[in-house]
């Protein structure tokens, strides 16, 4: 399957109508195919050749879509690297996943050596028609069974490259929008960025369904607000963090709007949880990964009001299990093909261990406890974080919490509980309070407070940095 004669063949209908929407100006997928194609002639020209390696490094923008396509059009694979991500950790993807050309915003600026050609966004992508006498390479064939590399990593390590195909894109896409039910007349808030599995999936949901997909000015909630009021917006992905922030900021009730709010990373705070349920705001909780090309669950409206922890039901193109041991398995057609210089997955009958903990009811709804690699085993006992997280996230919904086991000579392991919050935080008495809450061996042994999280180069905080902390105190 080649994604991008794929996704014109389905996109045939609609293709005159609004597709992205930035700063006021609409461009049709028509408009973005025509540019596609001018610019797969010039990677052509620039000896870029089906099955190779071309990272992009860039906010969301137009442009960026044209370069997807045009890389998918001569059958290139796209490598999405991080915006936040350091100079020696660029370097160091680009020579991994062997990188023939970076295509960034800002060329002048990258002033470190990299391993490879680079080309300014704008330039490679602009308006400017094709060379005269060059030739519009035909559609070329997914001949590496891979269509994307996506960066990603758990709570710590350096982030892995995974190589998606094709089929798992278009199947992911195509069992969210089975569940939400996007349509034409829908619009999406692109609050993702690209390089997140995400921001992607946002972009082919929305041309599977012939909706627009929208890119606000940035993702600080004044500008999300009105986006939704001046766009006519009604799908939203957010994390809980972003949530909060856009529920302060929203003095208009405009979330209320929305058709969809869909809700995936890390697990949300009851207290976060309870105010959307009061303010009867159409949440969708999911659960998903990289490799699995996004959402793996999805619930619905009714589902949340009725049973807010559950992370909703798998969709139809994939499958999901739990082990002996608690951990979430998935395979079917939007798993994977590997990882970058590890080998091939296999046959997609084949069970993927995900790394997290959970449990299915018997409706089919999806439980997420947390990670297998942090649960705490402490004299036999297994502590699992989130719940202490939970526990102090009700008895102080304004605290951001993160719960890791660290090292102890009787027990194997304990809990150790850092929070952000204001500097009225009493750690003592959240303590105290915690024991009429939780069982005397899952108290955390101390409550340390910090001013800010340290992050993976992913951003998601490193848990193995909170426990080299530890010792410190």
């Amino acid at each position: 399957m080649n994604l991008f004669d794929t996704l014109a063949k389905k996109t045939a209908v609609a293709i005159t109508k609004p597709y992205v929407t930035v700063e006021g100006v609409s461009y049709s997928f028509a408009a973005i195919l025509q540019r596609a194609v001018s610019t797969a002639v010039r990677l052509r020209g620039s000896g870029i050749a089906e099955d190779d390696r071309v990272a992009i490094l860039a906010p969301n923008c137009v442009e960026y879509v044209i370069v997807l396509f045009a890389l998918w059009r001569i059958g290139a694979t796209p490598v999405l690297l991080n915006t936040r991500a350091h100079e020696r950790e660029i370097v160091s993807l680009l020579e991994r996943c062997e990188c023939r050309l970076i295509v960034t915003s800002d060329v002048e600026s990258m002033g470190f050596d990299v391993p490879c050609d680079k080309v300014h966004l704008g330039k490679l992508a602009g308006n400017a028609p094709a060379e005269t006498g060059s030739e519009a390479p035909p559609p070329a064939a997914d001949s590496a069974g891979e269509a994307l590399i996506i960066m990603t990593s758990g709570s710590s390590g350096d982030a892995k490259g995974v190589r998606l195909t094709a089929e798992n894109l278009y199947y992911n896409a195509l069992g969210a929008n089975d569940t939400l039910g996007l349509s034409s007349d829908d619009c999406w808030l692109l609050s993702l960025p690209f390089f997140h599995v995400g921001g992607i999936g946002i972009m082919l949901r929305t041309l599977l369904a012939g909706a627009r997909m929208v890119i606000p000015a940035s993702n600080q909630p004044p500008d999300i607000l009105a986006t939704i009021r001046k766009d006519g917006v009604t799908y939203v992905s957010v994390v809980p963090t972003m949530l909060k922030q856009l529920l302060a900021a929203d003095t208009s009730s405009l979330l209320k709007s929305l058709r969809v709010i869909m809700l995936s990373g890390a697990p949300p705070d009851p207290a976060l949880l309870r105010k959307c349920l009061e303010l009867e705001l159409p949440v969708v909780r999911s659960y998903g990964l990289s490799e699995a090309a996004s959402q793996v669950t999805l619930g619905t409206t009714s589902l949340f009001a009725g049973n807010p922890d559950s992370s909703g039901k798998v969709h139809r193109h994939c499958e999901l299990s739990i082990s002996g041991e608690g951990e979430i398995r998935i395979r079917g057609k939007t798993l994977f093909a590997g990882y970058v210089g590890g080998e091939e997955r296999g046959s997609i009958a084949d069970w993927y261990a995900t790394g997290d903990l959970g449990s299915v009811d018997p409706d089919g709804d999806l439980f997420v406890l947390g990670r297998k690699d942090e649960m705490i085993i402490s004299g036999g006992e297994n502590i699992y974080p989130y719940e202490i997280e939970r526990a102090l996230s009700e008895l102080n919904s304004k605290l951001e919490v993160k719960v890791v086991g660290v090292p102890n000579e009787k027990w194997g392991q304990r809990p150790i509980a850092f929070v952000i919050g204001d500097d009225s935080v009493d750690v003592s008495a959240l303590r105290s309070a915690l024991s009429d809450r939780l069982a005397r061996f899952k108290l955390p042994d101390q409550i340390i407070p910090l001013k800010e999280w340290p992050l993976t180069s992913t951003g998601k905080i490193d848990t193995g940095a909170l426990r080299r902390l530890y010792p410190l105190r």
